[in-house]
Parts: C-alpha cells; sequence; structure tokens
C-alpha cells in the first residue's frame, strides 16, 4: 500500500497508457477501432480498469486496487495450502510468497500481472476445493476463474486447448481428465462473447489478439547482438543498432493489425527455418529475461537486475526441487494436482517462445509456491508412512 501511495502519477510503463485507452473504448462500447483492427490484449484487464474510469475514479485508486488483488492471493494461497500442511508451515510458506520483492516494482503500475496473480490463485484454490469437497459449484468456479485467466493473457487460451486435448485421450482412464473437460468447457463459455466479437470484427475463428505475430517475429530476432527481446516498431527509427528491421518497419507500417500480425508471423517462421541456432540462443535469453532481466538488445542493465537475480535464485532451487520431487513422487500424486502440473510448464513453456520480460513471469510464482508447498507436504507424509 506504502508503495502505491508513493507511486508516480505519470505511467512508467507504455502498457499502462494502452490498458487505460482499451477500457475507455469499452466504455463507449466498442473495443478494436474498426479501421486498425488493433487487438493487442484480451479484455480482462481493460474490464477491470473500466469500473474505475466509469466512476471517474483518479488513477491511484486503480493502483491500489493492485495491493487487494495481491492480498486477496496471499489469502487464497494460505487457503489452499492449509489443506495439506500444518498452520505454522503454511504461514511461513505463505509469507515467504507475499514478501516476494520482484512483485513491488511493478505492483504500482497498472499492468495485468497483478490481476492475473490473483485470477490464478483462485482458479487453483477453486479446483482444489473441487476435489475435497465433490461439489460441483467449485468446479464451475473454477472453469468461470479459468476463463478470465484466459481474458487477462490470452497466452493460457492455449493451455486450456491443449488442457481440453488432454481430458479428451484420458477421459475414459482418470478421474481427474472428466473434470477437466469440465472446466475447459465452462471456461470457453466464459470466453465465447469475446470470441464472437473478435469474429465479428476480423472474420476469423478463435481469435484472441493480434499482437502475436510482433512477439515472434521480435522473439526470433536474427541479428547478432539482438536477444529475442521485444523492441516497439516506433524505435526502430529511433535506434541504430535496429536499422536492419526498417525495411520491414516501412511494409507493415499502412496494414490493419491482421495484416500486419499474419506477415509477422510469417517472417518469424521464415526466420526459425533459416536461423534455427540464433532462435534458439534468443530462447535462452528469454529464459534468462524471465528470471534475472537480463539481456536486453541495446539496453544498459539497471540496478534493479541484481533485486531479480538474487529472489529468482531461489525460485530456480524451488524449481529443481518441484521438478525432482515430481520424478520421485508422479505415482503416488493426488488427482488435483497433475491438471496444476501441466498447466504450469505448459503455460510456462509457451510463455518462454515469446518475447518476455521479468515481469511476465509473475503469474507463475504462485504456482511454483503450491507446487513446492504440497510437494514438501506429500513428502513428509510419504516419510511417516
Amino acid at each position: 500500500m506504502v508503495i502505491m501511495l508513493n507511486s508516480h502519477v505519470h505511467f512508467e510503463f507504455h502498457d499502462e497508457q494502452r490498458y487505460i485507452t482499451l477500457a475507455d473504448h469499452l466504455i463507449n462500447g466498442y473495443y478494436a477501432s474498426t479501421d486498425t483492427l488493433e487487438l493487442p490484449c484480451g479484455p480482462g484487464y481493460p474490464l477491470f480498469l473500466a469500473g474505475f474510469r466509469i466512476f471517474g475514479m483518479p488513477v491511484i485508486v486503480a493502483r491500489l486496487a493492485n495491493a487487494c488483488l495481491l492480498f486477496a492471493a496471499v489469502c487464497l494461497m494460505y487457503t489452499s495450502l492449509k489443506i495439506y500442511l500444518s498452520e505454522k508451515k503454511t504461514l511461513l510458506i505463505t509469507l515467504a510468497f507475499g514478501l516476494y520483492a520482484p512483485f513491488w516494482p511493478e505492483t504500482s503500475a497498472l499492468l495485468s500481472e497483478n490481476l492475473a496473480i490473483f485470477l490464478i490463485v483462485a482458479f487453483c484454490f477453486f479446483w482444489i476445493r473441487w476435489f475435497k469437497t465433490a461439489n460441483s459449484r467449485w468446479g464451475i468456479a473454477a472453469g468461470v476463474f479459468l476463463g478470465l485467466i484466459a481474458l487477462t493473457k490470452v497466452l493460457f487460451a492455449y493451455t486450456i486447448i491443449i488442457l481440453f486435448i488432454i481430458g479428451i485421450i484420458l477421459f475414459r482412464w482418470r478421474q481427474w481428465a472428466r473434470r477437466v473437460v469440465f472446466i475447459t468447457i465452462v471456461s470457453l463459455l466464459v470466453c465465447l462473447p469475446y470470441l464472437i466479437y473478435t469474429w465479428k470484427l476480423t472474420g476469423k475463428v478463435f481469435y484472441w489478439a493480434n499482437t502475436g505475430g510482433s512477439n515472434l517475429y521480435w522473439m526470433t530476432n536474427p541479428y547478432p547482438n539482438q536477444y529475442g527481446n521485444w523492441c516497439g516498431w516506433s524505435t526502430v527509427f529511433q535506434r541504430e543498432e535496429l536499422a536492419a528491421h526498417r525495411p520491414l518497419a516501412r511494409q507493415i507500417e499502412n496494414l490493419n493489425w491482421v495484416e500486419k500480425d499474419a506477415l509477422l508471423k510469417q517472417k518469424a517462421k521464415q526466420n526459425i527455418l533459416q536461423h534455427p541456432g540464433k532462435c534458439m540462443a534468443n530462447w535462452f535469453c528469454a529464459w534468462g529475461r524471465m528470471f534475472f532481466n537480463y539481456p536486453y538488445t541495446g539496453k544498459i542493465q539497471n540496478p534493479r537486475s541484481l533485486l531479480y537475480m538474487f529472489f529468482n535464485s531461489f525460485v530456480l532451487v524451488l524449481l529443481f526441487y518441484i521438478f525432482y520431487n515430481l520424478i520421485r513422487l508422479r505415482h503416488s500424486l493426488e488427482p488435483e494436482w497433475p491438471v496444476l502440473v501441466i498447466f504450469t510448464f505448459v503455460s510456462l513453456i509457451g510463455m518462454s517462445m515469446l518475447a518476455v520480460e521479468v515481469r511476465h513471469s509473475f503469474p507463475f510464482i504462485p504456482l511454483f509456491v503450491l507446487l513446492g508447498g504440497y510437494l514438501y507436504s506429500h513428502e513428509i507424509n510419504m516419510n511417516e508412512f
């Protein structure tokens, strides 16, 4: 809360102004302009902000809402872990999650990560509750929150499809697979109004956003000393190290966003086929940015990276612990957990294939903490047995 109150009124991140603009669009009865067809992201976070904008609330109120979202996520994390661990152990793990310092620099920003963190923890909570109580209302709630996650971070829409396919394949043999099919159908129904809107706008089915092409293009950037991070097209003409991208920037500047997205995806595919080694190097760099905020093309390093390096070294240790125990205890996991494992790592790998920044790893931190806490409790129970 102190961070929010000391935050600047101006927008530190370009995405903040974009979210505000999209929220205003929603208030005015549309989402994308019919001339540009720009769909930079799902409508989840703009819808959240629209609730503040429609009543004329100052920006600081929306910033303060980030603290409320994170506090709610911490509370749900505690409630979820309490099912498996003692009160003392649950409290310590939950405090560690709540005091995860890399959250703080962006907490006061109007970015979708805070909402995504809350939605993911809420989804996990309702999913776990469904298995512990056998009450279908928890399953409906899990499906609704899964849909809201996809509307907030469209990458997770593709995770939903993968989960649905896995659920169909294992439908006859696994109880959790039947529940996966149910929640994925519910989640897609939540997203259906938006998908109908994008279909009418673009004529394309299952169309979520049209910045994927830009993401993939920059991720497959084939030029030396460029590391696959996002570079805004407007900066291409301002930064000399990006001069090689100027012909393409001129080629796309008069296209609408649907055409631009299609062309950039084609260019990204060419980059992958012609420069596979460079694309693989960019992929490794993406993991560095996700956890250590390094490296970026032509960017002077910020001392803030030391914050990420310190805390995320513990996250990497936690990840190794999770991998080790998933292999060791894979045959004895309780039925609610295989889905959360698949959800976590399919989404994480998918995220790493985009032009990511460190904040894009934030929605995965609660998943790592939940998985680590559960595996720790499971290990204790197995040793006692």
